[in-house]
């Protein structure tokens, strides 16, 4: 049986879990030079050698590039089902309006920030992987689940 895939589609759409509700999401698939550029930073700024050589100035600018890659990832690859999240204004449904309304939790901006990864680099079985440690958690937050 050959390998069935989609390409056709322009996002990536799952399911996450914000404070027990499932939330749909929509995560831009890349095209090739957006593919490289964001590995390129990702890379960059993920884990970078030779981080205990830098000055602790050089290391809280690497802190600073790396939260507005995220902050910038999320607001040009992302987006909700319209309706799946309200506020006080309406719907939360953009990359913006999302980051504007989580940029503090840490377990949403890290789930998205995953998701834009797992879902541009990644196979399903790498994925399966990946999801399931998330469901296993030691320490005192638990990580926002995702579903396929």
């Amino acid at each position: 049986m050959p390998l069935q895939v989609s390409t056709k589609s322009p996002t990536h759409d799952l399911i996450i879990t914000i404070d027990d509700e499932p939330v749909r999401v929509h995560v831009k698939r890349f095209m090739k030079a957006e593919s490289i550029a964001f590995q390129r930073e990702f890379f960059r700024l993920g884990n970078p050698r030779g981080l205990h050589n830098l000055t602790a100035d050089q290391r809280g600018q690497m802190a600073t590039d790396a939260m507005a890659f995220i902050e910038k990832s999320i607001v040009t690859y992302v987006s909700f089902e319209d309706g799946d999240v309200i506020d006080e204004n309406g719907a939360i449904v953009t990359g913006q309006q999302i980051y504007d309304t989580f940029y503090a939790r840490a377990d949403v901006i890290g789930a998205l920030y995953q998701a834009i990864q797992s879902e541009n680099t990644l196979g399903k079985a790498q994925k399966k992987i990946l999801n399931s440690r998330a469901t296993f958690w030691p320490g005192s937050i638990r990580p926002t689940p995702i579903q396929d």
